[in-house]
């Protein structure tokens, strides 16, 4: 092979990874691995048990058509490559069997004639009957791979591997990590076997406590009774179920346990849904199922210093500067990703809050508009655009606590979520929340992204919990005993006892129940109070 600089391989190496942030550019990726060892063609094919899909650097339409497809799908060699280790780089065709593969359709009338004669192969994912091939190939006029290409490449592919594993993972849990994360019910994201990709921190905790009637084994989801265990099975895989690349399954709901002799356990509502498929080197993956458990009944961190060259210090050194140009490139390409991810994560967040009916959008610290679903566009009484790509409530009032709340910064003392008085029932209340974020994380590329969700009210006989009412009226702890105690009937002198306030001070904090709720009497209070249900267009 040719002379191949370390510069040229860290090149390739940083367009292997800036495609695992974005999927879109893998064609960079696969046409720099090309370029690397001189070949004529490179690509990346996903072969699934009935068709190939393929990231090539050569664009050819007649390739990708369904004819040649069908040929792939027919020739021996196809369907023996799932069985080769993966991560293990191979000569292709394999030695034993070039001399039928030369008398083969597929090279004959496809391969030969696009001078795709010989080529390094490996195998990057193998799973539920599907399979990813890296392939480089060169032509008949080219000299043939030697021990130094595949020891090259097989020094390249653990990255092309990691690079995807970093892809699916961050479109997996891009929805988790941002809508899901301050959301007061469990959810489950699990591939067609119920096995678990991730849950949210409530979906753990309630994992965690003794009387749950969901547990895990061998980190798949079961339910205590058997039944209740395959009738989840069957709405998952019905959630997951795809023919002729159309999603026809839609999940469904279902309650456990469903033996109501079981006191001991908690009772929970499971909502099963499809979800978006993770991508794997831009070509599609195994899909997934998201699973909704509700029981019934941007400051500085700490410690993060800047390191400032003074005055005193002296002018800086030439060997500084050359220190900080080589790293320029490397800063540049974390920026992209960084930037890119936050992206992908609003537009995963609202698409997320979408399946369970509520209007969202993701707004960046400048108060712009940075992702929407598709709910939230379709609603045309509630928010309105404003200039430099902002929003606003339709009602003036609300639209007033609700700019101090976009507006207000981490920690601020202000309420975030806003009754909205509407010409149309039910009535709504708009939640300003600020999308969590790892403690530990020094995010220098991300702003302060908040979420703005849409909750309609209506009557019910249940009363919210503690958590539930905080989240969604930003109510204190003494506000939320009182606001319970009036939900469940009691008069003012009995719901002050049992909130554990004087009677002289109790209308004080009826008073601020009242502002924070939109409401003017108890009557209204108790009926606003007793359920929150996602939004039916």
């Amino acid at each position: 092979m040719a002379d191949v600089t370390t510069e040229a391989v860290s090149a390739v190496v940083g367009r292997v990874y800036e495609a695992a942030y974005d999927q879109e550019r893998w064609f960079d990726a696969v046409t720099s691995l090309r370029d690397l060892f001189g070949g004529s063609r490179a690509c990346i094919l996903h072969v699934s048990p009935r068709t190939a899909k393929a990231v090539a650097s050569d664009l050819d339409p007649e390739l990708s058509s369904q004819k040649a497809i069908d040929t792939l799908m027919r020739d021996p060699l196809t369907a023996a490559s799932a069985a080769l280790p993966v991560g293990k780089v191979y000569r292709w065709p394999p030695p034993p069997d070039e001399p039928a593969f030369r008398r083969s359709e597929l090279w004959q009338d496809w391969l030969r004639p696009r001078d795709i004669y010989k080529g390094l192969a490996c195998n990057l994912i193998a799973a539920n009957g599907s399979h990813w091939i890296l392939s480089v190939d060169r032509g008949p006029r080219q000299d043939a791979f030697g021990k130094e290409d595949i020891e090259l490449l097989q020094k390249i592919v653990p990255h092309v591997l990691r690079a995807g594993q970093i892809g699916r993972r961050l479109e997996n849990t891009s929805a988790l990590a941002s809508a899901f994360a301050r959301l007061p019910f469990g959810v489950l994201l699990v591939n067609g076997h119920c096995q678990i990709a991730q849950m949210n921190e409530a979906a753990e905790a309630i994992l965690a406590r003794r009387d749950s009637p969901l547990t895990l084994k061998d980190g798949t989801i079961v339910a205590t009774g058997v039944q209740d265990t395959q009738e989840l099975q069957r709405l998952v895989v019905d959630a997951c179920s795809l023919v002729d690349g159309v999603m026809r399954g839609t999940g469904g709901t279902l309650l456990v346990p469903s033996d109501r002799q079981r006191s001991d356990l908690a009772r929970l509502v499971l909502s099963v849904a499809s979800f978006v498929d993770a991508r794997a080197y831009s070509l599609a993956s195994e899909r997934c199922a998201m699973i909704m458990m509700t029981e019934v009944a941007c400051r500085i961190p700490e410690g993060f210093e800047m390191h400032v060259h003074g005055l005193e210090d002296g002018a800086h050194e030439p060997e500084h500067f050359a220190l900080l140009d080589r790293l320029r490139p490397d800063m540049a390409r974390a920026s992209l990703a960084a930037t890119r991810l936050g992206l992908e994560r609003a537009r995963g967040t609202v698409n997320a809050l979408a399946t369970i009916g509520l209007p969202a959008a993701v707004l960046a610290g400048n108060g712009r508009v940075r992702a929407t679903n598709t709910l939230f566009d379709q609603e045309k009484t509630l928010f309105v655009a404003t200039a430099f790509g902002g929003i606003a409530l339709a009602n003036p009032e609300s639209n007033r606590l609700f700019q101090v709340a976009v507006q207000a910064r981490d920690g601020e003392p202000v309420s975030r979520s806003i009754p909205l008085r509407s010409a149309l029932p039910p009535p709504v209340v708009v939640h300003v929340l600020p999308l969590k974020q790892d403690a530990d994380a020094h995010d220098l590329f991300g702003g302060c992204d908040l979420l703005i969700v849409a909750t309609a009210i209506s009557a019910s006989t249940l009363v919210p919990s503690p958590t539930i009412l905080t989240g969604l009226f930003d109510l204190t702890a003494a506000e939320v005993r009182l606001a319970t105690a009036l939900a469940k009937g009691l008069n003012l002198q009995a719901a002050a006892a049992e909130a554990g306030l004087q009677f002289s001070t109790v209308r004080t904090y009826l008073n601020r129940i009242f502002r924070k709720t939109g409401t003017n009497q108890q009557s209204q209070l108790v009926a606003l109070l007793k359920s929150a249900h996602p939004f039916q267009q």
